[in-house]
């Protein structure tokens, strides 16, 4: 509605500047309303999340980088340019962490390294990822092999979803990247974790930020959702 509206006042405004209308047609079209925060995210369930990552054929060096990237932002909820940048150097194995270079925060952060994602790592270093002199951790394995950017993340996200059909879910016929990060912070919520807590986890300047996957709760929406007014004869 927002986009039809747009065109139409558009539309008229051209028709008044050739002189065929005047500028009564440009206000009567009413303009659409877009609330900050309006949308629903749109998330995996834990049967979603568990096929998706099964879907990777692990016994092949691009399955096991697939998987470990995937794994990055199903369980640790990173971004698919943080998941690219990351580098040998960004993981202290000896206390269990992973920082996360300064891109859309500006910021280096450093999270837990939880074991599943840890293992996942460790098999593609040792059993998939080519020899280049490149310090990045998941890079290209077709020519030119080498440093590489998000693109290959979420092809397979995207790739994954397709194989395991759960992109059929979704009205795009495909799932992204911020669709397992969204699924990453309706899974903290549901857990008992606060605003603050997905807010930190998934590195948000601010609260409010969060604030949006308060929707998907519905176990808490009903808690503090008003009973129904009974209608009195």
């Amino acid at each position: 509605m927002k986009v039809a509206a747009t065109s139409l006042r558009r539309f008229f405004r051209y028709l008044q500047m050739i002189g065929c209308a005047d500028a009564r047609l440009v206000h009567a079209v009413p303009k659409i309303a877009e609330w900050r925060l309006a949308s629903v995210p749109r998330v995996l369930t834990d049967a979603q999340v568990t096929a998706l990552l099964a879907s990777f054929d692990r016994s092949t060096p691009v399955g096991l980088r697939g998987y470990a990237t995937t794994m990055c932002l199903a369980r640790i909820g990173l971004r698919a340019c943080e998941v690219s940048a990351l580098t040998l150097d960004d993981i202290d194995w000896r206390s269990g962490t992973i920082t996360i270079p300064a891109t859309k925060t500006r910021r280096a952060d450093v999270l837990p390294l939880p074991a599943p994602v840890a293992r996942a790592i460790l098999a593609y270093l040792r059993r998939g990822r080519p020899a280049v002199g490149t310090r990045q951790i998941f890079v290209r394995h077709s020519t030119p092999i080498g440093a590489t950017g998000p693109g290959i993340i979420r092809a397979a996200v995207r790739n994954a979803g397709a194989r395991a059909g759960v992109a059929a879910a979704f009205a795009a016929g495909a799932i992204g990247p911020n669709v397992l990060r969204h699924t990453v912070a309706t899974r903290l919520l549901r857990s008992g974790a606060t605003m603050k807590d997905v807010a930190d986890v998934l590195r948000h300047r601010s609260i409010d930020t969060a604030a949006i996957y308060a929707k998907v709760d519905v176990d808490a929406l009903r808690k503090v959702a008003a009973p129904w007014p009974k209608r009195t004869p």
